[in-house]
């Protein structure tokens, strides 16, 4: 995506924002869509292009031309640039953010999260786990279908917030996201 991008900008960027371009009369005739327009005059053809949102421009005495549309050739490079930033905040995520778990039975809370090296640290609020259901497959009866959790969250000197998480569905709170891994 990377070479992709860098190898193929800078011609997309002077396709995008050349100069208006007067074609010749031999290049207009090489064109995919061109037309040969008699018994009327370029001026009322103008016209008719213009109420349409579509101006012409006059290369000659008997030629129009008109192009719309240039900031789509852009479109390829800004789809492979927006997920280069995907890929990177994705990678960032993984340096720099911390994974950690968090074991809760019905009723229990906690205000601290144990890392993957069995350290802890403090999440700055409380969660409490307040119901938790699991429905499962009527032929499966070994596989859940879906599991949801109730939770309380609590920040110090603020009205508790409950709310329920589900399978891809997690909450984000205070620059933690409380998800569920397993039942």
């Amino acid at each position: 995506l990377t070479l992709c991008s860098v190898i193929n900008f800078p011609a997309i960027f002077r396709k995008t924002f050349r100069p208006k371009v007067t074609p010749g009369a031999g290049m207009i005739e090489k064109m995919k869509v061109h037309s040969v327009v008699e018994d009327t005059s370029v001026g009322d053809v103008q016209k008719a292009f213009a109420k349409s949102g579509f101006p012409l421009r006059t290369v000659d005495e008997n030629r129009l031309f008109g192009q719309k549309g240039q900031l789509g050739y852009m479109g390829s490079t800004l789809v492979h640039i927006s997920l280069l930033l995907f890929l990177a905040g994705g990678l960032v995520s993984l340096i720099t953010g911390q994974r950690g778990y968090i074991m809760l039975e019905k009723g229990q809370s906690s205000s601290e999260v144990t890392l993957f090296d069995n350290t802890t640290i403090p999440l700055g609020f409380e969660v409490q786990l307040n119901e938790f259901t699991v429905e499962f497959y009527e032929n499966f009866q070994s596989r859940p279908k879906t599991y949801k959790s109730n939770l309380t969250v609590t920040m110090p000197g603020e009205q508790p917030y409950e709310k329920d998480i589900s399978v891809n569905h997690p909450i984000m709170w205070n620059g933690f996201t409380v998800y569920q891994s397993s039942y």
